[in-house]
């Protein structure tokens, strides 16, 4: 005779696997993400973990066919349950798998429509919660730091809600060309104006996940970063002067104030410029900048193919 589950029991059952630890990010090894997963549900009623195990089973794409099979059944026979106990943070992973993987145009729409809607707000969210550590880092909240419903905040420089946000976008565009060609442009609008999609990419330290190509005001050359914010990028960064300005206007937005970005870039763009011909014009020795550090400058005489050649030296050191 063919053992039966009470789904009732089942879904009053809690899980115990010790003391809640909220997992962040992929773990390679699936065995781990399990593990992690496992101890987040502690406490939980035991359906609400199978759900996440299938969603890591579609995205990591074990058996796929078969976890999707049991996705749908899940929100099939368990839809009202999934809604009451699941936070916003498992429901937007809901609808992620359904913007991939649903099985009408309606059903993938409405789901994206659903991640966008929960996406921007903890886009506004994180910067402000950010704006309140002026004078901090962009990584300086904590990124397992709860926004609100079990939504963490975004990562910003290092996360990837956003390129997996636009890749959808993207796939969702190119179901209708009328529709898809007005969203195309609107998306990319959204990163020609000062918006917290602009603001977010500006800081974006990942090249792989970088969503959009930062549009430039036009103004020619870029401008070379070397910092201690910015010693953990590998072979370093490049910044526009627009995106200087975003970078600051985020780190330190009381120093701002009401002050457009507009007008604050020629500002920034005529510092810069006046500081390259300073250094420019500097033969050897070092041009200070009081309170940031100085620029050391010399000049190296190496021999190179039976000629003696010079060769200039620029280094920074910071202040701090």
């Amino acid at each position: 005779m063919t053992e039966t589950v009470d789904i009732e029991k089942f879904k009053q059952r809690l899980l115990a696997a010790g003391p809640v630890a909220y997992s962040t990010g992929q773990i390679r090894d699936v065995a781990q993400h399990l593990a992690r997963l496992e101890a987040e549900f502690s406490g939980r009623p035991a359906p609400l973990l199978a759900h996440a195990l299938v969603i890591v089973s579609i995205r990591r794409e074990l058996d796929l066919e078969e976890s999707l099979g049991e996705f749908f059944k899940l929100w099939k026979e368990q839809r009202e349950f999934l809604l009451r106990e699941l936070d916003i943070r498992w429901l937007k992973s809901a609808c992620d798998t359904l913007a991939d993987y649903g099985r009408t145009p309606a059903q993938r729409s409405l789901a994206l429509a659903t991640t966008i809607l929960i996406n921007i707000v903890k886009a506004y969210e994180t910067e402000r919660r950010q704006a309140d550590t002026c004078g901090q880092s962009p990584g300086f909240v904590n990124s397992r730091t709860v926004l609100f419903d079990g939504l963490r905040i975004f990562k910003i420089g290092w996360g990837d809600m956003v390129w997996n946000m636009a890749g959808r976008i993207r796939a969702a565009a190119g179901q209708d060309d009328l529709a898809g060609s007005i969203l195309n442009e609107v998306f990319g609008r959204m990163h020609r104006y000062d918006t917290v999609l602009r603001r977010f990419l500006a800081l974006n330290r990942k090249p792989e996940l970088a969503w959009a190509d930062l549009p430039t005001t036009g103004q020619p050359g870029a401008v070379p970063v070397v910092g201690p914010e910015l010693e953990s990028v590998g072979e370093g960064v490049t910044f526009t002067p627009a995106g200087l300005v975003d970078r600051a206007a985020t780190n330190y937005p009381r120093a701002f104030g009401a002050l457009p970005r507009e007008a604050a870039l020629p500002v920034v763009q005529a510092v810069l410029s006046d500081l390259v011909r300073a250094i420019d014009a500097t033969k050897e020795g070092s041009v200070t900048i009081s309170g940031l550090g100085e620029f050391r400058i010399r000049n190296v005489e190496r021999e190179a193919n039976g000629k003696s050649v010079v060769r200039r030296h620029i280094v920074f050191r910071s202040a701090r």
